[in-house]
Protein backbone atom coordinates (compact mmCIF):
# COMPACT_ATOMS: atom_id res chain seq x y z
CA UNK A 1 0.00 0.00 0.00
CA UNK A 2 1.22 3.51 -0.84
CA UNK A 3 0.68 5.81 2.13
CA UNK A 4 1.14 9.56 1.93
CA UNK A 5 1.76 11.63 5.06
CA UNK A 6 0.64 15.19 4.44
CA UNK A 7 1.87 17.72 6.98
CA UNK A 8 2.38 21.45 7.29
CA UNK A 9 6.00 22.29 6.53
CA UNK A 10 7.41 24.41 9.38
CA UNK A 11 8.69 27.84 8.36
CA UNK A 12 12.18 29.18 8.97
CA UNK A 13 11.15 30.92 12.21
CA UNK A 14 8.80 28.20 13.40
CA UNK A 15 8.22 27.81 17.13
CA UNK A 16 7.93 24.62 19.15
CA UNK A 17 4.21 24.25 18.45
CA UNK A 18 4.81 24.27 14.68
CA UNK A 19 7.94 22.09 14.71
CA UNK A 20 6.08 19.49 16.79
CA UNK A 21 4.42 18.18 13.61
CA UNK A 22 7.78 16.73 12.48
CA UNK A 23 7.83 14.47 15.52
CA UNK A 24 4.33 13.31 14.66
CA UNK A 25 5.42 12.56 11.09
CA UNK A 26 8.31 10.46 12.37
CA UNK A 27 6.26 8.30 14.76
CA UNK A 28 3.46 7.77 12.22
CA UNK A 29 5.96 6.85 9.50
CA UNK A 30 7.67 4.37 11.83
CA UNK A 31 4.32 2.82 12.75
CA UNK A 32 3.15 2.37 9.15
CA UNK A 33 6.36 1.58 7.24
CA UNK A 34 5.95 -2.16 7.65
CA UNK A 35 5.83 -5.04 5.18
CA UNK A 36 4.98 -3.93 1.65
CA UNK A 37 3.84 -0.44 2.71
CA UNK A 38 5.54 2.49 1.01
CA UNK A 39 5.35 5.72 3.02
CA UNK A 40 5.84 9.05 1.23
CA UNK A 41 6.26 12.35 3.08
CA UNK A 42 4.29 15.18 1.47
CA UNK A 43 5.04 18.52 3.17
CA UNK A 44 2.67 21.31 2.23
CA UNK A 45 2.29 25.07 2.43
CA UNK A 46 -0.34 27.45 1.12
CA UNK A 47 0.88 26.54 -2.36
CA UNK A 48 -1.85 23.94 -2.86
CA UNK A 49 -0.97 23.56 -6.52
CA UNK A 50 2.36 22.07 -5.46
CA UNK A 51 0.62 19.71 -3.03
CA UNK A 52 -1.84 18.73 -5.77
CA UNK A 53 1.07 17.93 -8.10
CA UNK A 54 2.85 15.96 -5.34
CA UNK A 55 -0.26 13.87 -4.77
CA UNK A 56 -0.59 13.17 -8.50
CA UNK A 57 3.05 12.09 -8.66
CA UNK A 58 2.99 10.01 -5.43
CA UNK A 59 -0.34 8.28 -6.22
CA UNK A 60 -1.08 7.36 -2.58
CA UNK A 61 -3.78 4.78 -1.86
CA UNK A 62 -4.52 6.64 1.36
CA UNK A 63 -3.24 9.79 3.07
CA UNK A 64 -2.51 10.40 6.75
CA UNK A 65 -3.52 14.01 7.28
CA UNK A 66 -1.34 15.67 9.94
CA UNK A 67 -1.87 19.26 8.79
CA UNK A 68 -2.56 21.47 11.81
CA UNK A 69 -2.18 24.92 10.24
CA UNK A 70 -1.31 26.66 6.98
CA UNK A 71 -0.03 30.17 6.45
CA UNK A 72 0.37 30.61 10.19
CA UNK A 73 -3.25 29.91 11.10
CA UNK A 74 -5.38 26.88 11.96
CA UNK A 75 -8.26 28.38 9.99
CA UNK A 76 -6.64 27.35 6.70
CA UNK A 77 -5.92 23.76 7.72
CA UNK A 78 -9.34 22.82 6.34
CA UNK A 79 -8.04 23.48 2.81
CA UNK A 80 -6.12 20.19 2.80
CA UNK A 81 -9.05 17.82 3.51
CA UNK A 82 -11.09 19.88 1.04
CA UNK A 83 -8.44 19.23 -1.62
CA UNK A 84 -8.23 15.54 -0.77
CA UNK A 85 -12.01 15.17 -0.98
CA UNK A 86 -12.13 17.06 -4.28
CA UNK A 87 -9.53 14.66 -5.70
CA UNK A 88 -11.26 11.58 -4.32
CA UNK A 89 -8.31 10.61 -2.11
CA UNK A 90 -9.08 8.70 1.06
CA UNK A 91 -7.50 10.13 4.21
CA UNK A 92 -7.36 9.62 7.95
CA UNK A 93 -9.01 11.81 10.52
CA UNK A 94 -11.98 14.10 10.48
CA UNK A 95 -13.68 15.32 7.32
CA UNK A 96 -13.42 18.88 6.04
CA UNK A 97 -16.88 20.02 7.15
CA UNK A 98 -16.46 18.66 10.67
CA UNK A 99 -12.98 20.17 10.96
CA UNK A 100 -14.36 23.52 9.87
CA UNK A 101 -17.05 23.27 12.56
CA UNK A 102 -14.41 22.72 15.27
CA UNK A 103 -11.71 25.17 14.18
CA UNK A 104 -13.93 28.14 15.04
CA UNK A 105 -14.19 27.62 18.80
CA UNK A 106 -17.02 30.12 19.17
CA UNK A 107 -19.07 28.47 16.43
CA UNK A 108 -18.38 25.13 18.12
CA UNK A 109 -19.70 26.53 21.40
CA UNK A 110 -22.87 27.65 19.63
CA UNK A 111 -23.34 24.14 18.25
CA UNK A 112 -22.73 22.61 21.67
CA UNK A 113 -25.34 24.86 23.25
CA UNK A 114 -27.84 24.06 20.49
CA UNK A 115 -27.35 20.38 21.30
CA UNK A 116 -28.04 20.98 24.99
CA UNK A 117 -24.39 20.36 25.95
CA UNK A 118 -23.07 22.72 28.61
CA UNK A 119 -20.22 25.03 27.64
CA UNK A 120 -19.06 28.13 29.54
CA UNK A 121 -20.63 31.48 28.62
CA UNK A 122 -18.50 33.55 26.23
CA UNK A 123 -18.18 36.93 24.62
CA UNK A 124 -16.82 38.01 21.26
CA UNK A 125 -15.81 41.68 21.01
CA UNK A 126 -18.99 43.78 21.16
CA UNK A 127 -21.37 40.81 21.02
CA UNK A 128 -23.56 39.48 23.82
CA UNK A 129 -24.83 36.26 22.23
CA UNK A 130 -22.72 34.05 24.49
CA UNK A 131 -24.19 35.38 27.73
CA UNK A 132 -20.94 36.77 29.22
CA UNK A 133 -20.32 40.43 29.97
CA UNK A 134 -18.37 40.57 33.25
CA UNK A 135 -16.87 38.51 36.08
CA UNK A 136 -13.91 36.15 36.12
CA UNK A 137 -12.96 35.01 32.64
CA UNK A 138 -10.17 33.67 30.46
CA UNK A 139 -9.12 35.03 27.06
CA UNK A 140 -8.59 32.48 24.29
CA UNK A 141 -7.57 32.57 20.63
CA UNK A 142 -10.69 31.90 18.58
CA UNK A 143 -9.15 29.98 15.69
CA UNK A 144 -5.73 28.84 16.94
CA UNK A 145 -4.57 25.80 18.94
CA UNK A 146 -1.50 25.35 21.18
CA UNK A 147 -2.85 27.75 23.85
CA UNK A 148 -1.69 30.78 21.86
CA UNK A 149 -1.47 33.82 24.12
CA UNK A 150 -2.61 31.88 27.16
CA UNK A 151 -0.65 32.77 30.29
CA UNK A 152 -1.66 33.80 33.81
CA UNK A 153 -2.60 37.28 32.57
CA UNK A 154 -5.24 35.72 30.31
CA UNK A 155 -7.32 35.02 33.43
CA UNK A 156 -8.87 38.25 34.68
CA UNK A 157 -11.91 39.89 36.25
CA UNK A 158 -13.92 42.49 34.35
CA UNK A 159 -16.46 44.77 35.99
CA UNK A 160 -18.60 45.21 32.89
CA UNK A 161 -18.90 44.48 29.19
CA UNK A 162 -16.79 47.49 28.24
CA UNK A 163 -13.86 46.23 30.31
CA UNK A 164 -14.27 42.78 28.78
CA UNK A 165 -14.18 44.21 25.26
CA UNK A 166 -11.09 46.24 26.12
CA UNK A 167 -9.31 43.12 27.33
CA UNK A 168 -10.31 41.15 24.22
CA UNK A 169 -9.21 43.98 21.93
CA UNK A 170 -5.83 44.33 23.65
CA UNK A 171 -5.15 40.61 23.31
CA UNK A 172 -6.15 40.66 19.62
CA UNK A 173 -3.80 43.57 18.89
CA UNK A 174 -0.98 41.82 20.70
CA UNK A 175 -1.32 38.50 18.84
CA UNK A 176 -2.88 39.71 15.56
CA UNK A 177 -5.67 37.14 15.62
CA UNK A 178 -9.26 37.08 16.95
CA UNK A 179 -9.81 36.27 20.63
CA UNK A 180 -12.87 35.69 22.78
CA UNK A 181 -13.58 35.76 26.50
CA UNK A 182 -14.90 32.66 28.24
CA UNK A 183 -16.32 32.31 31.74
CA UNK A 184 -13.52 30.87 33.88
CA UNK A 185 -14.70 27.66 35.49
CA UNK A 186 -13.02 27.11 38.85
CA UNK A 187 -12.56 23.39 39.29
CA UNK A 188 -10.96 20.38 37.61
CA UNK A 189 -9.80 19.87 34.02
CA UNK A 190 -10.23 16.65 32.02
CA UNK A 191 -9.27 15.46 28.52
CA UNK A 192 -11.10 12.60 26.78
CA UNK A 193 -9.47 11.05 23.73
CA UNK A 194 -11.74 9.28 21.24
CA UNK A 195 -10.85 6.60 18.69
CA UNK A 196 -13.23 5.31 16.04
CA UNK A 197 -14.03 1.60 16.23
CA UNK A 198 -13.46 -0.82 13.38
CA UNK A 199 -17.02 -1.92 14.07
CA UNK A 200 -19.77 -0.35 16.15
CA UNK A 201 -19.10 -0.25 19.86
CA UNK A 202 -21.39 -2.19 22.15
CA UNK A 203 -23.52 0.92 22.66
CA UNK A 204 -23.81 1.50 18.94
CA UNK A 205 -21.82 4.73 19.00
CA UNK A 206 -18.99 3.43 16.82
CA UNK A 207 -16.40 5.21 18.94
CA UNK A 208 -14.12 4.05 21.72
CA UNK A 209 -13.68 6.49 24.59
CA UNK A 210 -10.14 6.07 25.86
CA UNK A 211 -9.30 6.34 29.59
CA UNK A 212 -10.13 9.73 31.08
CA UNK A 213 -7.15 11.97 31.89
CA UNK A 214 -7.17 14.74 34.49
CA UNK A 215 -4.64 17.56 34.65
CA UNK A 216 -3.05 17.63 38.11
CA UNK A 217 -2.61 21.23 39.31
CA UNK A 218 -1.72 20.27 42.89
CA UNK A 219 1.83 21.67 42.56
CA UNK A 220 0.57 25.16 41.67
CA UNK A 221 1.02 27.77 44.39
CA UNK A 222 -2.01 29.50 45.88
CA UNK A 223 -3.45 32.13 43.60
CA UNK A 224 -1.93 30.79 40.38
CA UNK A 225 -4.68 30.09 37.80
CA UNK A 226 -5.23 26.41 37.08
CA UNK A 227 -4.75 26.48 33.32
CA UNK A 228 -2.71 24.54 30.77
CA UNK A 229 -1.21 27.57 29.10
CA UNK A 230 1.37 28.01 26.37
CA UNK A 231 4.32 27.44 28.71
CA UNK A 232 2.79 24.22 30.07
CA UNK A 233 2.59 22.83 26.53
CA UNK A 234 5.74 24.09 24.85
CA UNK A 235 8.37 25.45 27.26
CA UNK A 236 10.04 22.33 28.56
CA UNK A 237 12.17 24.33 31.01
CA UNK A 238 9.18 26.06 32.63
CA UNK A 239 7.53 25.37 35.97
CA UNK A 240 4.16 24.96 34.25
CA UNK A 241 5.48 22.23 31.94
CA UNK A 242 6.62 20.03 34.83
CA UNK A 243 3.73 20.94 37.15
CA UNK A 244 0.81 19.89 34.90
CA UNK A 245 1.05 16.09 34.66
CA UNK A 246 -1.84 13.93 33.51
CA UNK A 247 -3.27 11.35 35.85
CA UNK A 248 -5.53 8.42 35.05
CA UNK A 249 -6.26 7.11 38.55
CA UNK A 250 -9.47 8.22 40.26
CA UNK A 251 -11.25 7.75 43.56
CA UNK A 252 -14.42 5.67 43.76
CA UNK A 253 -16.55 8.78 44.24
CA UNK A 254 -15.55 9.97 40.73
CA UNK A 255 -17.11 6.95 39.03
CA UNK A 256 -20.40 8.67 38.15
CA UNK A 257 -18.64 11.83 37.00
CA UNK A 258 -16.34 9.87 34.69
CA UNK A 259 -19.32 8.04 33.22
CA UNK A 260 -21.02 11.38 32.54
CA UNK A 261 -17.91 12.76 30.85
CA UNK A 262 -17.73 9.70 28.59
CA UNK A 263 -21.41 10.03 27.66
CA UNK A 264 -21.01 13.72 26.80
CA UNK A 265 -17.88 13.00 24.75
CA UNK A 266 -19.83 10.48 22.65
CA UNK A 267 -22.61 13.05 22.18
CA UNK A 268 -20.02 15.55 20.96
CA UNK A 269 -18.55 12.97 18.55
CA UNK A 270 -21.97 12.35 17.05
CA UNK A 271 -23.12 15.98 17.03
CA UNK A 272 -20.03 17.18 15.16
CA UNK A 273 -19.85 14.19 12.80
CA UNK A 274 -16.32 13.31 13.91
CA UNK A 275 -14.39 10.32 12.63
CA UNK A 276 -10.99 8.72 13.08
CA UNK A 277 -9.83 10.30 16.31
CA UNK A 278 -10.51 13.41 18.37
CA UNK A 279 -10.29 14.90 21.86
CA UNK A 280 -12.84 16.70 24.03
CA UNK A 281 -11.66 19.02 26.81
CA UNK A 282 -13.74 19.61 29.94
CA UNK A 283 -13.81 21.73 33.06
CA UNK A 284 -15.84 20.47 36.00
CA UNK A 285 -16.93 23.09 38.52
CA UNK A 286 -17.00 22.80 42.29
CA UNK A 287 -20.58 21.46 42.12
CA UNK A 288 -19.30 18.65 39.83
CA UNK A 289 -21.07 20.08 36.77
CA UNK A 290 -19.09 19.37 33.55
CA UNK A 291 -18.64 21.96 30.80
CA UNK A 292 -17.13 21.27 27.38
CA UNK A 293 -14.35 23.77 26.68
CA UNK A 294 -13.23 22.75 23.20
CA UNK A 295 -13.57 20.02 20.58
CA UNK A 296 -10.19 19.13 19.09
CA UNK A 297 -10.83 17.33 15.81
CA UNK A 298 -7.13 17.01 14.99
CA UNK A 299 -5.28 16.24 18.25
CA UNK A 300 -1.51 15.92 18.42
CA UNK A 301 -0.12 12.40 17.86
CA UNK A 302 3.34 13.05 19.32
CA UNK A 303 4.53 10.41 21.84
CA UNK A 304 4.41 12.86 24.77
CA UNK A 305 0.92 14.17 23.95
CA UNK A 306 -2.37 13.25 25.56
CA UNK A 307 -3.66 10.98 22.79
CA UNK A 308 -0.65 8.65 22.94
CA UNK A 309 -0.86 8.59 26.75
CA UNK A 310 -4.54 7.62 26.61
CA UNK A 311 -3.78 4.84 24.11
CA UNK A 312 -1.17 3.44 26.47
CA UNK A 313 -3.60 3.52 29.38
CA UNK A 314 -6.13 1.64 27.26
CA UNK A 315 -3.57 -1.07 26.48
CA UNK A 316 -3.41 -0.10 22.80
CA UNK A 317 -0.04 0.33 21.14
CA UNK A 318 0.43 3.29 18.84
CA UNK A 319 1.10 1.16 15.77
CA UNK A 320 -2.18 -0.75 16.16
CA UNK A 321 -4.10 2.50 16.52
CA UNK A 322 -2.50 3.97 13.39
CA UNK A 323 -3.31 0.83 11.42
CA UNK A 324 -6.90 1.03 12.59
CA UNK A 325 -7.13 4.63 11.38
CA UNK A 326 -5.70 3.51 8.05
CA UNK A 327 -8.24 0.68 7.70
CA UNK A 328 -11.08 3.08 8.50
CA UNK A 329 -9.85 5.60 5.95
CA UNK A 330 -9.62 2.96 3.23
CA UNK A 331 -13.08 1.68 4.11
CA UNK A 332 -14.51 5.18 3.75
Amino acid sequence: MRIGIVFNAPGLNAGAAEIDVLEQVQVVETALARGTNVVIRLPCTLDLNRLDESLTHARPDVVVNLVEALGGTDRLATLVPMLLEARGIRYTGVGASALLACVDKVAAKVRLRQAGILTPDWRVFGMEDGGLDSGRMILKARFEHASLGMDDSAVLCAANAEETDQAIGARERRHHTPFYAERFIVGREFNLALLQCDEDADDGSGVQVLPVAEIDFSAFPAGKPHIVGHAAKWRTDSFEYSATPRRFDFAAEDRLLLRELRQIAVMVWQRFGLRGYARVDFRVDEQRVPYVLEVNANPCLAPDAGFAAALEQAGLDFTSAMRRLLRLAVAE
